[in-house]
């Protein structure tokens, strides 16, 4: 990864870390302005989570109806569950472990990661658009592009052991599994 696309912001600490500081009041880059917060509508309404059940895509009778759960989640909620996707549990379970094994990590083996650039293929950080952001979210992400997955596997980072060869193989398992 190029150095020069490194955020230039040197004081930047992670909100997993400033979590586990015991912070007693929000940093002002995770305030959200008032004029940016929902109209509250969802929040007082009885709106459920969409569940969306993807081995129904199977039957050619009901895929325009999944389709159409779909297009209603995204445009009203943004987001959805998904079941009954094929993806193994123990793949899953793999994905998950490195995870969280790669975010307890301390925060200097993370940090060589730490990256501005949004096109960057492998990128730690706490905000989608550093440069353009206002706010930033209250999560730490890892980002890297994996399809084709021959293609970006190699570019994943071998530094710690989170990326050695066995947990590179779980999480391009993972991959596929979720391509397919």
């Amino acid at each position: 990864m190029d150095k020069s696309s490194a955020t230039p912001n040197d004081s930047f600490t992670s909100a997993m870390t400033l979590t586990e500081e015991g912070l007693t009041c929000i940093p002002k880059r995770y305030n959200v302005p008032s004029s940016l917060h929902p109209n509250g509508t969802l929040s007082n309404s009885n709106t459920c989570l969409p569940i969306v059940d993807l081995s129904l895509l199977q039957h050619p009778l009901l895929r325009p109806q999944i389709i159409q759960q779909v297009h209603l989640a995204c445009k009203e909620l943004g987001f959805f569950q998904v079941v009954n996707h094929g993806i193994p549990l123990s793949v899953m379970k793999d994905a998950l472990d490195n995870a969280i094994e790669f975010f307890n990590l301390p925060s200097e083996e993370k940090l060589h990661l730490l990256s501005s650039n949004v096109h960057d293929p492998v990128r730690y950080s706490t905000s989608l658009n550093d440069d353009k952001d206002k706010v930033s979210f209250w999560r730490d992400f890892l980002k890297h592009y994996a399809n084709p997955i021959s293609y970006w596997i190699d570019l994943w980072p071998s530094n710690p052991t989170f990326y050695n060869s066995s947990c590179r193989e779980k999480m391009g398992n993972y991959t596929k599994a979720v391509q397919k």
